[in-house]
């Protein structure tokens, strides 16, 4: 049941709106939620989606590109947008009393885009140089390779794209990209901060309930192989990336594993952080988490290391993966209870990072937690809990890549399902 400063209200159309208030700011957020992310976009065409954000944003009803820059700066709001698998998104923060006004500039962005055919090359370019700068990053390629590899080419795309394919997509695939996937069905507007939440609503309503929702395709979802692949690089470092199915988030045991793997590779306290790095000093950086998406999950791993201890990183990392079926201990639960409990308070001084969790929450729960729901999510975690989870669910690792002079040999266990 939702908190008392929680809202929530979906309109005909499809279009969900839901509010948390934060009184004691003098600010208003939002988060504005498409379904138009990387994942929708036709085979061949990675890069659309991205190239879509781009241009929505060069203008939109009775504004050009300049005009609508200098309106979002006037009203002093802070603003980004943001492509994943799922969604583009769209998210600000400003003084409350322009709250209202900056809404009503994003509803003509979403509903209105000039998508400029003359400005085309020049977004193409910005989307181009973001990848561009990413050609020399070698623990992303690392991850991005793992994460196609895992996920498939439909949910395992990068949402930047792909350079020969961002090349050539055109106008009319921007124009008819847009038309389709920005739509108020889907469409999820998240809302946290100083705010009146009737005004808010009525003035909505204004801009988007008279909104027909368009009928988009769904998604046909391309499973991920596994594996192991290594990518040839003249260099002296090694790059490793591996994953392991895991339960996605919103279902029961996500917790149990996501406190296990937080102890794994979580912070300069973690295991492998302990172990790899400051015990043995193979690498210069190691990590774990876990990456879901609505259907599936995966835990991932990542180490940059020289080439020379790249066998042993692996075989060590591995080991502590194996290790973690025997349990973990009351000072290791302490530890990641703590960090949680102040990443809540953090979000608590943050409209923006609310209305974000707002608007996730949803799409993946379909309801908001509240703090209190969480707090006592972490107060049920104890060490039996998890320890039964981590020895009924064994980690076993499908997937890995290696960036680097040569391959690595598989440590026991690894990619051998």
């Amino acid at each position: 049941m939702p908190a008392d400063n929680q809202f929530q209200h979906r309109f005909s159309n499809g279009l969900v709106v839901l509010g948390e208030t934060m009184p004691w700011l003098n600010t208003a957020a939002f988060s504005i939620q498409f379904p138009a992310g990387s994942a929708y976009q036709p085979l061949g065409q990675n890069g659309l989606a991205a190239l879509t954000c781009e241009m929505s944003e060069r203008g939109c009803a009775e504004y050009n590109n300049r005009q609508f820059l200098e309106a979002t700066e006037l009203l002093g709001a802070s603003t980004a947008n943001h492509v994943g698998t799922y969604h583009t998104g769209y998210s600000g923060t400003c003084l409350q009393e322009h709250f209202l006004s900056v809404l009503e500039l994003y509803a003509k962005l979403s509903r209105e885009a000039r998508l400029p055919p003359d400005e085309l090359e020049a977004a193409r370019m910005v989307c181009l140089q973001e990848l561009y700068s990413q050609q020399d990053d070698l623990p992303q390629q690392t991850l991005r390779t793992l994460r196609e590899q895992f996920f498939g080419p439909t949910l395992g795309r990068w949402p930047d794209g792909e350079l020969d394919e961002l090349e050539c997509v055109s106008w009319s695939q921007i124009r008819d990209f847009y038309r389709e996937r920005f739509s108020p069905q889907g469409m999820i507007l998240a809302i946290a901060g100083n705010f009146n939440w009737s005004e808010c609503l009525d003035k909505i309503a204004s801009l988007w309930g008279d909104w027909q929702a368009t009928s988009a395709l769904g998604l046909a979802v391309t499973p991920g192989q596994g594996g192991y692949q290594h990518l040839e690089e003249d260099s002296q470092q090694t790059h490793i990336a591996l994953a392991a199915s895991t339960v996605p988030f919103g279902q029961e045991d996500y917790f149990l594993i996501r406190c296990a793997i937080g102890v794994l590779g979580d912070g300069m306290s973690s295991r492998l952080f302990q172990e790899v790095r400051e015990k043995r000093g193979l690498c210069y950086t190691v990590f774990a988490g876990i990456h879901s998406l609505l259907d599936s999950a995966c835990i991932t791993a990542y180490s940059g290391t020289t080439a020379a201890r790249a066998q042993e990183t692996l075989d060590t990392i591995a080991a502590e993966f194996a290790r973690l079926q025997e349990g973990i201990h009351e000072d290791e639960l302490r530890r990641i209870k703590v960090q949680v409990r102040t990443g809540l308070m953090a979000q608590q001084e943050s409209c923006r990072s609310r209305a974000g969790a707002i608007a996730s929450d949803w799409f993946y729960l379909h309801r908001v937690r509240t703090r209190e729901e969480i707090n006592e999510q972490l107060n049920r975690l104890t060490v039996p809990r998890v320890n039964q989870y981590l020895a009924d669910h064994p980690i076993e690792i499908s997937s890995l890549v290696t960036v680097g002079s040569a391959p690595l040999e598989l440590p026991h266990g690894v990619c051998q399902l």
